[in-house]
């Protein structure tokens, strides 16, 4: 499985952008910041090397997301 490090490390992420309350400038000094985006899945998977295709990467929180193109 991929991580968001992953996808940051091998360049995989083509789009990102603020969700949630910051997008709307509804944050209060408690309100966490919530990251979005799209990556492309990594040659291996999109050939059918990997048997494992991963239609999201997120964080423990739900925070931070990440599609993959195709499901996007």
């Amino acid at each position: 499985m991929y991580t968001i490090e992953d996808l940051r490390k091998n360049n995989l992420i083509v789009f990102e952008h603020i969700r949630g309350s910051h997008l709307y400038n509804l944050n209060t000094e408690g309100s966490d910041l919530d990251i979005g985006g799209v990556y492309i899945a990594p040659n291996n998977l999109l050939y059918g090397f990997d048997k494992y295709y991963q239609p999201q990467v997120m964080d423990e929180k739900h925070d931070t997301v990440y599609y993959e193109l195709g499901r996007w």
